[in-house]
């Protein structure tokens, strides 16, 4: 009786794995047959398409009637990869396409209907599209997720010449309440937007800046010291009092604002920077010393000699001394710091970056003069320290 149940239990799993082995192959053979049949209409497709497009007349909307919704997705799917890249007479016959497709009043409906997927993938068409979204209709319906405000911002910039305030209404889309951090994508539109003639977020600053998370005001911070300010020195005013910030990534990300502000005299002159010299974080200090050092001139290379001497955090200490080879002052600095193994260490990296560098001496024993500094290289940056911006991050372990 035993061995009976037991002949028919093996028999019932053997049966099973036969079935689900069966299975297995049938779904196999299905998916390879859909992806076949997938590569094929997407190739039909192509082909139909640039047919047309050697046409005098495409008659696009003909031949949208003609496609299945398999095709017409395929083809949207190319008009999105086209379009992105492609400029001239055939943009302009693919827009026309995008125009048999109705693409354009699908995305604005989507602005009023859908969820932040769906309005994220609207705005992504409307920036590739040639015109522009009503600023009302973006103020209305893509305000409520940051994610989406970000999307209606690249639209903005997409279409930039269009917009009489681009800049300010794309900066106001992406800080907005200045409660949520950007995205990369997000910070790099608004780089974009502020770097073409005028800084509205230098007075979107003004005037907010005070209801900002931290971490927003850091990212606000880091952008502007990336752009090429025109505006009057005293739009720079309400950075100034950053510097007293209890947070030192944001005191950091203040510093490195004023980058590319060196040729601002009366700027220069307002400058805390004996109190940024001695701040107690090492980071701050190190930011300022690059930010001197992208001044580049005599006063400059003078304040970042003295820092160095004054300097006891080693790393900091390498950082002015990378500054001051950049600068070109190799010589002054070594009749100060002579066989100062820091000293030795930034010489080190100079010549291993440039083998052709004539320092006159040998980098391997300047490298071994420096054990400590080997040991913390890997947490060391190439100029300011990287964590700067990070407040959880500390200074040097042994401060």
């Amino acid at each position: 009786m035993i061995s009976t149940i037991a002949t028919w239990l093996a028999a019932l799993i053997g049966g099973g794995v036969v079935v689900l082995s069966l299975g297995t192959v049938v779904s196999a053979v299905r998916s390879r047959r859909q992806d076949l049949a997938a590569a094929d209409r997407t190739d039909r497709v192509r082909q139909a398409l640039f047919e047309r497009l050697r046409r005098d007349e495409p008659d696009w909307a003909t031949w949208v009637e003609t496609l299945s919704p398999a095709e017409r997705n395929e083809v949207r799917s190319l008009l999105d990869r086209y379009l992105r890249t492609i400029s001239g007479e055939e943009r302009a016959a693919f827009l026309s396409l995008a125009r048999a497709l109705e693409i354009r009043r699908e995305a604005i409906g989507t602005l009023r209907t859908g969820d932040v997927y769906d309005r994220r993938r609207a705005l992504s068409w409307l920036a590739i599209l040639d015109r522009r979204v009503p600023p009302r209709l973006l103020l209305e319906e893509c305000t409520d997720h940051p994610l989406v405000r970000e999307a209606a911002a690249r639209v903005v910039y997409e279409h930039r010449e269009e917009y009489p305030d681009a800049a300010a209404l794309g900066t106001r889309l992406l800080v907005w309440d200045g409660d949520h951090v950007m995205t990369t994508t997000g910070l790099e539109t608004l780089y974009r937007l502020n770097s073409r003639g005028s800084t509205p977020l230098l007075e979107y600053g003004e005037t907010n800046a005070h209801d900002w998370r931290e971490d927003v005001l850091v990212q606000v911070l880091e952008v502007l010291g990336r752009c090429q300010i025109t505006e009057p020195d005293d739009a720079y005013g309400w950075i100034f009092p950053l510097f007293d910030h209890h947070s030192p990534a944001v005191r950091v990300a203040a510093v490195g604002a004023f980058e590319r502000a060196g040729w601002r005299t009366s700027v220069r002159s307002t400058l805390p920077l004996d109190t940024l010299f001695s701040d107690p974080d090492p980071r701050v200090r190190r930011a300022t010393y690059v930010m001197v050092a992208a001044w580049g001139d005599s006063r400059a290379k003078d304040r970042l000699l003295e820092a160095a001497r004054e300097e006891v955090d080693t790393r900091t200490r390498l950082v002015a001394f990378r500054c001051l080879l950049e600068l070109g002052e190799k010589e002054r600095t070594a009749s100060v710091f002579g066989d100062d193994p820091t000293w030795e260490w930034a010489r080190a990296e100079a010549r291993i970056a440039d083998p052709g560098l004539t320092l006159d001496w040998d980098e391997h024993e300047a490298l071994e003069s420096a054990p400590e500094l080997e040991a913390e290289e890997g947490a060391t940056p190439t100029s300011a320290d990287s964590s700067a911006t990070d407040p959880n991050t500390g200074g040097d372990a042994g401060e």
